[in-house]
């Protein structure tokens, strides 16, 4: 038998082919030296390379410790005090940070969902703004090429309708001052900060955060501290 019979033989009985052997090695790699002026800058670069995922990583642990926290001190002051709490400062070891919670939110469909399911009514506190379109469901349902008459046959089907356009839904400015009613009329159990917390964990309020700083710190000190955290690791 053939070697290229032996190979369809092989292919259809269900055998593997044999591994061709490698007879080359690879070629010596070619090294050249940056520019004198651009060494440090090299340095730099692959410096930063190595540091950069740790970097991300334990701050966005942090960050997301840290707001979880702010965010259940504000729920807490607000269901104790009955009024919504200004913007605060949050103190660590040497640290601080101005907090306040914003207005800024978007509700998605998704979010729309998972507050109906929590017994969130949030009819009079939401307008439409505006209209998203999914370039990405036009591409996959075969419409790019003939736009204008796929929208005039969608009014025949609503399905592709909802999918490729969806309501822009804006939140009103006074759904904060809103906020525990709403909690109280859910089907949310708890205290009524945990109410309050779970609504605001759905809709996702841009934080806002001003002023961090580390007291007295240099860069490098401030990189030492981010470094030195065991967060976001496996024995933090």
């Amino acid at each position: 038998m053939t070697q290229k019979n032996q190979a369809v033989a092989n292919l259809f009985g269900g055998k593997k082919a044999p591994k061709a052997k490698k007879t080359s090695k690879k070629a010596p790699r070619e090294e050249i030296e940056f520019p004198k002026e651009l060494r440090d800058a090299a340095d730099v670069m692959c410096a930063y390379r190595t540091v950069k995922d740790d970097l991300k990583k334990k701050g966005e642990v942090a960050e997301k410790r840290c707001e979880s926290f702010m965010k259940r001190w504000w729920c807490e002051k607000y269901a104790l005090t009955g009024k919504k709490p200004d913007m605060a400062r949050f103190l660590g070891n040497r640290s601080g940070v101005d907090f306040i919670q914003t207005r800024r939110m978007t509700l998605t469909a998704e979010k729309q969902e998972a507050l109906e399911m929590m017994g969130v009514d949030l009819a009079d506190h939401t307008e439409v703004s505006g209209m998203d379109i999914s370039m990405e469901a036009i591409v996959r349902l075969g419409y790019m090429d003939k736009l204008q008459e796929a929208i005039a046959n969608m009014v025949s089907d609503p399905e592709h309708v909802s999918e490729i356009f969806s309501p822009k839904i804006t939140v009103k400015e006074g759904i904060l001052e809103a906020l525990p009613e709403i909690a109280k009329e859910s089907e949310i159990g708890g205290s009524l900060a945990d109410q309050m917390e779970q609504i605001l964990d759905v809709l996702k309020p841009t934080t806002q955060k001003k002023k961090p700083q580390v007291e007295g710190a240099t860069l490098s000190e401030c990189f030492e501290i981010v470094t030195d955290s065991k967060l976001g690791s496996t024995k933090a």
